[in-house]
């Protein structure tokens, strides 16, 4: 919701602020936690299988 309405000052100090709290604007904002869906998911989706598989129907 804060980085709909930044301005050209914030744009051009690199802050946000937002409710009285102060955010960095980084176009890599997103970067860990992209990197971590990708590499955790596999690594659940095998932990469900596993532990579902050995259910009895």
């Amino acid at each position: 919701q804060a980085f709909l309405s930044v301005t050209q000052s914030e744009i051009t100090s690199g802050y946000v602020s937002y409710f009285g709290q102060t955010f960095e604007l980084n176009a890599h904002f997103r970067e860990k936690p992209l990197i971590s869906t990708i590499v955790l998911s596999p690594l659940f989706a095998l932990f469900a299988w596993r532990r579902y598989s050995r259910r009895e129907i």
